[in-house]
């Protein structure tokens, strides 16, 4: 074992960014962030790219989720032995699990596991072919473990399956599965499903890393669901102090700042390395003030820097601020470090074709969903992954990783899955420019217009939006700065003279039709939300700087909008931080209307506040489709002061039951409902017990038949209810007595009870009373205006917190028949050495 622990110790210290064999190695404790553990999450496919995932959740880190340190990941809870971990591409789980390994190899945590052993799917692939036992696996992949004749039973023994998104094996958990490790000779991927699954070697750890997308069936297989969520803002700022030099480092974080998109994707510790290669390279060659020659083609003679740039388009030494722009001047800088050392000029164009058959592969494989790539791969492509001195060599090492599993074959990747999509974007583009095969025809055009119409149909259609990154970098090749910019190393790159008007029309144009279908597909909208990113990179910001300005001004008027303008405002509260945390409907328009235009803001905000807003049961429809389109950050819904009726209470009582999220408070406060919708609501609220903490329904007149139901719900054990109004519902003797027996039987939670204005009398509070004499009773708040109460429940209250004295804070008997000597046992409560009541009335 203290080989193996040596060896994992020295091939886990540390990681490289960029490639392989070009990058800069990183100890992995400089770039570790923590894990969040986040509660029910079953994985599945986004509804929309990745990057724009990362945009409308910025502000939901603390939705049910915790920060964990990934040594910790089989500690969060109880006999806790399978863990899967998620995140998007890039954002740091590889890390994860080499922060992991490297902290039990040197000794540092968790000593109790006698063998670890690491897996990554990617080197698993290329041991696909042939059938084997796990024995013979590890043997393997670990020579250590040759001097040994069984695998070990002393001990416990973790197994790590990193990227399960690469995996070219389909795991099927249906079929039979294999038990002895020693004996059993299957093929690769029913090896893995039997230790996932359990059925080989049950006591084992088995931790397995993926892109939410791909472990869409797989979580029902796991104890305890993590995902990796990248920087935050601070640990941006740190990797900038840590890995720029000043004042280097305080440009980028001031740029980073003030560029939202940037801010967004800088979540991506793969992302900020680029950035911080782009902009750091950059402001050196300016600061020289003289042509760099290190750029391929550069030259003051062949691209003079412009004056007289108008305002929509940068001049080229503008810092840049589009995905576009940065991608390719990282493609520029990393080549043209490499040309320093290489005689470029004389194979210049060689350069060229190497990077269109790399950008083939891109676009092939992206089309394909396909991230990791064998030799058959790039030859198809026209890629040679041969000698020192080929030309993968020279120009596919700057963004290309070089993985070799054992000694049996070599994979490769691009160094993130944007600059597969980049690349893909650049050999689409020049495609169409010269007709080169490769590229279906019905993607390509006889002009640029109809090969960016073509495309932006298509990405629409991607269910899981897929094309947006792509998309978004294939429409700002199209301005002719960043044209320029390619020329250098694609010097024969057809200039494009066709204005980029027709196509920011078009897309208006879609924007406008696609906002007319919201209130049927909720989808619609958060699909288009990449519209307006496309438009950014086309620079044109027209329609957000437009609604922008009326936001602020506080000069909009939401009858008068186009659907446009709509679409444009619904871009700005799904991505603004504030309205992912709390979203208010009749700050913008309180209607029906206002929520059928807003409902994808609903569907991504935390808190949502659609009090007073003339809501019925068709908006109840509405919001009911939005509940139940897929897992939701909602935590607080407040409807208060709606005429829902117990119509729709029943529908979003059903919605309730099927929806995806995290609820904690739901206020009903004065919606019209009666004991009728009580009891929908009540069941569907029971299927929620575990999350709920807060319940509103004030002013229903749901009188005892519904107090029964809450009753039912208050007894249910798993409810963890801490504050609960059921203030002027019409409640009487019977339905009280309900309530304070259900406290009795379930008194350790509520904090708070508001039970005023209900004719309950003495018989209807006396089980409340009792209640609050048991130890387990931690009530603070106990409100009973206006109860028809008389000395005798005062009485009774004041025995009771005799016995438990220390927890209630506030009480509330006013405008009760409370006589002399009520009221002086009132006031005896003030004056009891361990009580903390402090506020009667």
């Amino acid at each position: 074992m203290r080989r193996l622990k040596a060896n994992l110790a020295l091939r886990y210290a540390r990681v490289f960014e960029g490639s392989s064999t070009e990058g800069r190695a990183r100890k992995v404790d400089d770039i570790y962030t923590d894990l969040f553990i986040v509660d029910e999450y079953t994985g599945g496919a986004l509804k929309g790219h990745e990057a724009c995932w990362m945009e409308q959740n910025r502000s939901r880190w603390s939705t049910c989720s915790s920060r964990v340190h990934c040594n910790d990941v089989f500690r969060i809870q109880p006999d806790c032995r399978k863990v899967l971990t998620l995140g998007v591409a890039g954002v740091g789980k590889t890390v994860s699990v080499h922060k992991f390994i490297l902290d039990w190899a040197q000794g540092r945590a968790n000593q109790d596991l006698a063998f670890l052993f690491p897996l990554p799917f990617r080197q698993l692939n290329v041991k696909s072919k042939r059938k084997r036992s796990l024995w013979e696996l590890l043997q393997q992949s670990f020579p250590e473990l040759k001097e040994l004749d069984s695998l070990p039973t002393a001990g416990t023994v973790m197994f790590v399956f990193d990227g399960l998104d690469e995996s070219r094996v389909r795991l099927e958990f249906q079929k039979e599965l294999a038990s002895d490790p020693m004996e059993s000779s299957v093929r690769l991927d029913v090896l893995v499903a039997s230790l996932i699954s359990g059925h080989m070697l049950p006591a084992a750890y088995v931790w397995v890393t993926s892109r939410p997308a791909a472990a869409n069936k797989i979580s029902c297989f796991f104890d305890q669901v993590t995902e990796v969520r990248g920087f935050t803002d601070e640990q941006t700022e740190r990797y900038f102090e840590k890995n720029t030099r000043e004042p280097t480092a305080r440009r980028i974080i001031a740029h980073v700042r003030k560029t939202k998109t940037l801010r967004v994707m800088c979540q991506l510790p793969v992302f900020c390395w680029i950035l911080s290669v782009v902009l750091e390279e950059m402001w050196n060659r300016e600061a020289k003030e003289t042509p760099t020659p290190s750029i391929p083609g550069e030259t003051a003679s062949v691209i003079p820097l412009s004056k007289t740039t108008t305002p929509s388009v940068p001049s080229e030494t503008s810092t840049p601020s589009t995905l576009t722009e940065i991608y390719t001047r990282f493609l520029l800088y990393q080549l043209g470090r490499r040309s320093e050392t290489q005689e470029y000029d004389s194979r210049r164009s060689s350069v060229s074709q190497s990077l269109l058959n790399l950008g083939k592969l891109a676009f092939l494989h992206l089309e394909k969903r396909q991230l990791v790539f064998d030799a058959a791969d790039l030859r198809a492509c026209g890629v040679d992954d041969g000698s020192k001195n080929s030309e993968f060599s020279v120009t596919c090492t700057q963004i290309f990783k070089e993985e070799s599993a054992d000694q049996e074959s070599r994979l490769y990747s691009f160094v993130h899955l944007s600059v597969q999509e980049y690349l893909a974007a650049v050999f689409t583009f020049y495609a169409n420019r010269h007709r080169k095969p490769g590229v279906r025809q019905r993607l390509l055009g006889r002009t640029t217009f109809d090969l960016q119409k073509a495309n932006v149909d298509r990405a629409l259609r991607s269910e899981d939006g897929h094309l947006d990154l792509f998309l978004r970098f294939l429409l700002g090749l199209s301005l002719e700065p960043n044209q320029r910019l390619l020329r250098r190393l694609l010097p024969e790159l057809d200039p494009c003279d066709e204005p980029v008007d027709k196509i920011v029309q078009y897309i208006h144009r879609t924007i406008r039709e696609r906002s007319s279908h919201t209130h049927t597909h909720t989808h619609s909208a958060e699909r288009s939300i990449n519209l307006f990113h496309c438009l950014s990179e086309l620079r044109d910001e027209s329609l957000v700087q437009e609604v922008s300005r009326c936001l602020l001004q506080g000069a909009l008027r939401a009858a008068e909008l186009t659907q446009t303008q709509w679409s444009a405002l619904c871009f700005l509260l799904l991505t603004a931080e504030e309205t992912q945390t709390q979203f208010e409907l009749k700050r913008y328009w309180a209607s029906p209307q206002g929520l059928r235009r807003l409902l994808p803001v609903v569907r991504n905000t935390q808190r949502a506040l659609l009090h007073q807003c003339v809501l019925m049961e068709p908006s109840c429809r509405l919001l009911a489709s939005a509940l139940t389109a897929g897992p939701a950050p909602l935590t607080v819904l407040d409807l208060s002061d709606n005429p829902l009726l117990d119509g729709g209470v029943k529908v979003l009582s059903a919605a309730l039951r099927r929806a995806e999220c995290p609820l904690h408070t739901l206020r009903l406060d004065d919606v019209g409902m009666s004991g009728e919708g009580c009891g929908p609501l009540v069941s569907a609220l029971r299927s929620k017990v575990a999350h709920l903490r807060e319940l509103d329904l004030s002013r229903n007149y749901i009188r005892d038949s519904g107090a029964n139901q809450i009753a039912l719900l208050l007894k249910d054990p798993p409810c963890r209810l801490e504050k609960l109004w059921l203030r002027d519902c019409g409640i009487r003797e019977e339905g009280g007595a309900a309530v304070g027996l259900a406290l009795c039987s379930n008194p350790a939670h509520l904090r708070l009870i508001d039970l005023s204005s209900n004719q309950l009398r003495d018989s209807g509070v006396r089980h409340v009373m009792t209640s609050l004499s048991d130890q387990r009773c931690r009530l603070e708040c106990l409100r009973l205006e206006d109860c028809g109460l008389s000395d005798v429940s005062c009485t009774a209250l004041a025995s009771a917190l005799q016995s438990n004295p220390s927890h209630l804070r506030e009480l509330d008997l006013s405008n009760n028949s409370v006589g002399d000597q009520g009221a002086k046992l009132l006031r005896n409560m003030l004056t009891h050495p361990q009580s903390h009541l402090n506020n009667l009335r």
